[in-house]
């Protein structure tokens, strides 16, 4: 707890995101923003056709449509288990709970409509940890399901799901789904970084010292390929790297502006040519969540025990 009596010495500069605090045996760092009052942590966010849709660890959903400014609940999970990740295609959301299964969900707009109308469909379940999950919104879509130590394919069809042969013993970090919706992009821990248009894995490169953890793709003339490991972040084949740990997420937000979620705060950084510039960070009082983070025509949502920040790409301080 914070002590209730201090010698009243405060100090905030104007681009940090702490307030420092003395007291008589100590000098205290408070974020500006504090988590513990928080109503709904955000845990999960995807995108559907015409909407967003979010998921707090109570397990309330919340959408977003196209025009409006705020999100209403349209579905809560009464008894589940913790949801952990989730994507949307068609209408129907995905998600993997805590027990390594993944459930399919139709939702309407409406709470009531789905409170009546839908439940929970169990679509996969393994006693391997699964490591990530992937959706490529191809003719069939398919669900990627990174586990230790392999991978699997679920065509969202009704098909059977099954085994990549060539992914025996590879260890999925993380999937990318290419702008074109074409491609999927494969980043695994010590045997480098892949892509698949629905056919089979393909090398990009399968190189022990390039292995990335994230990977995306910056929509630029020509595409460029962002990498990022545990201690930096760098363009494929360019001549930079931004040395930072702990990169959670690789956010692409327009043709030259990409955000790096970190362990707290965002790093904005800079694409031109093949070179890549480190443009500062933000809200480093701030953890947000990997998987409850998001870019949508170029507007960013974050989510965060706090909720959801959300601003435009280059519009950090009107968040």
């Amino acid at each position: 707890p914070v002590p209730s009596k201090s010698s009243h010495v405060v100090a905030q500069s104007g681009d940090d995101d702490f307030v420092w605090l003395v007291t008589d045996h100590a000098v205290w760092q408070l974020p500006r923003h504090l988590s513990s009052s928080a109503p709904y942590p955000i845990v999960v966010a995807c995108q559907d056709d015409q909407r967003l849709c979010f998921v707090d660890d109570h397990g309330n959903v919340f959408a977003l449509t196209d025009g409006s400014r705020q999100a209403k609940k349209i579905f809560d999970f009464i008894h589940t288990n913790t949801i952990v990740n989730g994507m949307a295609d068609g209408g129907t959301l995905y998600y993997l709970d805590s027990q390594q299964q993944i459930f399919r969900l139709s939702l309407g707009n409406h709470l009531w409509g789905n409170y009546l109308s839908h439940v929970p469909h169990k679509i996969f379940a393994t006693k391997k940890k699964v490591t990530a999950m992937g959706l490529l919104p191809a003719k069939t879509p398919i669900l990627y399901i990174g586990v230790q130590d392999g991978m699997m394919k679920l065509p969202l069809d009704g098909s059977q799901v099954h085994s990549v042969a060539s992914f025996r013993d590879k260890y999925v970090t993380s999937f990318y789904t290419a702008p074109d919706n074409q491609r999927m992009m494969i980043a695994t821990l010590n045997d480098g970084l892949w892509t698949d248009r629905g056919d089979g894995p393909q090398p990009v490169f399968a190189h022990q010292g390039l292995s990335p953890r994230l990977t995306a793709i910056i929509n630029s003339y020509p595409p460029a390929t962002l990498l990022a490991n545990n201690d930096g972040i760098c363009l494929q084949g360019g001549p930079d790297t931004i040395s930072v740990e702990g990169t959670a997420a690789l956010l692409p937000a327009n043709d030259s502006t990409v955000y790096a979620l970190l362990e707290r705060g965002i790093m904005k950084l800079k694409v031109k040519g093949q070179r890549l510039r480190d443009e500062g960070t933000y809200f480093r009082d701030i953890k947000f969540h990997p998987q409850a983070s998001l870019v949508s025509n170029g507007q960013l949502y974050l989510g965060s025990d706090l909720g959801v920040l959300c601003f435009k790409a280059g519009n950090e301080q009107q968040a």
